[in-house]
């Protein structure tokens, strides 16, 4: 493997969140379009591997993806494709995390990040390489034990599809590791018709017992109430912060076409080390 297609400079910014709006209440959650530089994202869409290629996951509702826990069928769908190759070092580094923990201080949400080290993989010759061996995964279990004793930044992507009939994500708040997550679409122009659905719905419970969710047990649809619905469109990204109260779903949907996959990537932003 050519290790240059794995390195990114750190002036480079994969990522556009200039444009992004916020809304505060019931909680901090973001919205933007045109995020990834129209080349890349075509080349990227292109190369989104097929719902078959990943993982059904029935517990989060019906939903399928493939994450790097998942070792060498994502590792594999990572390397097909110098795009993602390239994507994969972005977010794997430290310029990501660092534009957005700027991107939120700008819109007036200070986590309180900047102090906290960042994991940077593409310090390693070959991350790729490294994630995928046998040695490497008890090194990268020495890791994790010993950022738990000190406390780092890490990012990771997964891929993400829900089928074309019934497609969901069951309500849920994001596990408390998880501080800031976004979901950006992976669709041609035309592949999606809005009207059928798919978007990212802000919701609350019925019950208001159950808004305190800092653990993140799961509600079931008629559990909650929609407050609003990002429109799944392409190259538009959500961007979540990680409350007791973030609740958000894909509530289910029915597609025209019964070929149509929703499908995008889940970028998340993981602290180690305790709560912040």
């Amino acid at each position: 493997m050519d290790h240059g297609q794995l390195q990114v400079k750190t002036a480079d910014r994969l990522l556009n969140f200039g444009g992004a709006e916020f809304r505060y209440d019931p909680y901090p959650i973001g919205f933007a379009r045109d995020v990834v530089p129209d080349a890349l994202y075509k080349e990227l869409v292109e190369s989104f591997p097929t719902i078959q290629n990943l993982r059904r996951t029935e517990n989060l509702g019906n939903k399928y993806l493939l994450t790097e826990f998942d070792g060498e069928p994502y590792l594999n769908l990572v390397r097909a494709s110098p795009s993602w190759q390239r994507f994969y070092a972005y977010i794997k580094g430290t310029v990501f995390i660092e534009q957005m923990i700027e991107t939120l201080r700008a819109a007036k949400m200070d986590l309180g990040l900047q102090s906290i080290p960042i994991a940077n993989a593409n310090e390693l010759a070959d991350p790729l390489e490294y994630y995928s061996s046998k040695v490497a995964r008890k090194a990268k279990h020495l890791l994790r034990l010993a950022r738990q004793q000190s406390g780092h930044l890490t990012s990771r992507f997964e891929f993400s599809a829900l089928p074309g009939n019934g497609g969901s994500h069951y309500p849920h708040t994001d596990t408390p590791r998880k501080v800031i997550s976004l979901v950006l679409s992976m669709m041609k122009e035309g592949e999606w018709d809005p009207d059928w659905g798919g978007g990212t719905t802000v919701c609350r419970p019925k019950d208001m017992t159950d808004n305190f969710n800092y653990l993140n047990r799961y509600l079931g649809f008629n559990d909650v109430e929609v407050i609003e619905t990002f429109p799944f469109v392409p190259n538009a990204c959500v961007i979540f912060i990680k409350t007791f109260n973030s609740w958000h779903a894909v509530m289910p949907y029915e597609a025209t076409d019964e070929r149509a996959v929703r499908k995008s990537i889940t970028i998340n932003i993981d602290y180690t080390g305790g709560r912040i």
